[in-house]
């Protein structure tokens, strides 16, 4: 799995990262099918995520309130060691980065996070 992960990738197919998973058929909801779900999650890469919601319409403008902020989380799964949910409403985009800290310190996933905005200026700039 390793291999073709790293194949999808680099031709810049990353998206098809859940091809590589069996069809959902493959687990039923039975006490055998939950059994293999999870050992397949257990031996699932452990990868970093990026959920993208879109862009949220804007509200009309007869609308009688404004929308301050917007906050929004996904579940991620057990091999997401790092989940990032995106979301843009009025032409602001928000980042809402989370981390399993018992399996990727801070002192790994702050950079990690730090790095990710440094890029995101970059291409704002």
């Amino acid at each position: 799995m390793s291999d073709d992960l790293k194949c999808l990738l680099q031709r810049g197919d990353g998206h098809l990262f859940f091809a590589l998973f069996p069809p959902p058929a493959e687990f039923p909801a039975t006490p055998d099918g939950i059994a293999a779900l999870r050992k397949m999650m257990e031996n699932a890469q452990q990868v970093s995520m990026v959920s993208n919601v879109g862009r949220l319409a804007p509200l009309p403008a007869t609308t009688p309130f404004q929308v301050e902020a917007l906050s929004f989380a996904l579940c991620p799964m057990f091999s997401h060691v790092l989940f990032t949910a995106v979301g843009t409403l009025n032409d602001r985009m928000t980042l809402h980065v989370n981390f399993d800290a018992a399996r990727l310190p801070p002192e790994q996933a702050l950079p990690m996070i730090a790095d990710l905005e440094a890029i995101l200026n970059r291409a704002i700039d």
